[in-house]
């Protein structure tokens, strides 16, 4: 998930004796899949028009031309921020040659790593009646993606509560935390 893989077209002329102009097609990708933030939009052995803007469910190629006895790629980057299989089938390329049919494969997404999640105490023993510091980590930098929809509630052992006044913050973004002091 965030990732991003290379869609490639391949327009086959391999055994064509002649040019084959007017080369079209569209793709609207499957749901979950848009064009990435950075298309690196390319054609190899064509003209045309390939159009793809970043964010997009759609991507359309127009007036191309293959040269007989070649074999063009139209290719761009795309991204998907839900896991599983994606099939992606192009509409039909049509040219001066007639119907070509569509285009299929699967774009395979692998979920995001969960963020880790960790708790400290610092320092780890203390008189009664003193106070330490308690510290929760949330990390997901191997992720790609955000990680939304985050919670977690903390019981304190029997005589353990929280500070009064408490000296609570958050540098994480979005969301709220409630600490109940006394609890």
């Amino acid at each position: 998930q965030g990732g991003t893989s290379t869609l490639t077209f391949s327009i086959d002329s391999s055994t064509a004796l002649i040019d084959v102009p007017a080369l079209d097609f569209t793709n609207n990708l499957p749901a979950g899949v848009t064009v990435a933030p950075t298309p690196n939009a390319s054609t190899t052995g064509t003209s045309g028009t390939l159009s793809a803007a970043a964010g997009a469910g759609t991507l359309s190629y127009t007036g191309g031309t293959v040269s007989a006895g070649v074999t063009c790629t139209v290719q761009l980057d795309v991204t998907s921020a839900t896991a599983g299989a994606a099939v992606n089938t192009s509409g039909d390329l049509t040219s001066s040659q007639g119907n070509s049919g569509t285009a299929s494969d699967t774009l395979t997404v692998n979920a995001a790593p969960a963020p880790t999640f960790a708790m400290s105490v610092s320092p780890t023993t203390i008189a009664q009646g003193d106070v330490t510091s308690v510290r929760f980590t949330v990390d997901n930098a191997a992720a790609l993606i955000s990680a939304d929809t985050l919670g977690f509630d903390l019981l304190l052992p029997a005589g353990v509560g929280f500070a009064a006044p408490m000296n609570f913050s958050s540098d994480c973004v979005g969301g709220a935390a409630t600490p109940i002091a006394g609890g």
